[in-house]
């Protein structure tokens, strides 16, 4: 019989021509990518191109005050958009109440105006109904409500 197979130093040198190779191609998407985005872009990526100079010394001064500041401006921003937001509110239930009371009003006309077209059909056609009548008569009714508004 036969033995077919690979030594353990040859599986171990398989496996690291992979791995080199897998990183040759990541190195060639990487530099794929970066000659296909802006430079502008690349320049913000770039965290070797910053340079942060650390001073552990100094006595920063306008440490406490610059927090108390920043606080300060987000209390008092909240407390201000509390105040705009409910004025805010306000307005906005008024307006929305003014869009719906048009519209409705709009629809009434509109449906005033199909039953009074359906009315001059059944006139023309001779067509005697007690319901044109009567929603007639809530028609007259509904436009005195509306002229005493």
């Amino acid at each position: 019989m036969e033995y077919i197979g690979l030594s353990i130093d040859d599986i171990k040198e398989i496996q690291r021509n992979a791995t080199l190779k897998r990183l040759t191609m990541q190195v060639d998407y990487h530099t794929d990518i970066e000659k296909r985005l802006p430079k502008s872009y690349l320049h913000r990526l770039n965290v070797s191109s910053r340079v942060l100079v650390v001073h552990p010394n100094r006595c920063s001064k306008r440490l406490i005050p610059s927090i108390q500041s920043i606080f300060g401006r987000k209390y008092q921003l909240v407390e201000r958009s509390f105040e705009i937001s409910a004025n805010n509110d306000d307005q906005v239930a008024e307006t929305v109440e003014k869009k719906v009371e048009k519209k409705l009003l709009h629809m009434q006309n509109q449906m005033d105006n199909v039953q009074s077209l359906l009315s001059l059909i059944s006139q023309k056609l001779n067509i005697a109904d007690e319901s044109f009548d009567r929603s007639a008569m809530k028609v007259r009714e509904r436009e005195a409500i509306v002229d005493s508004k």
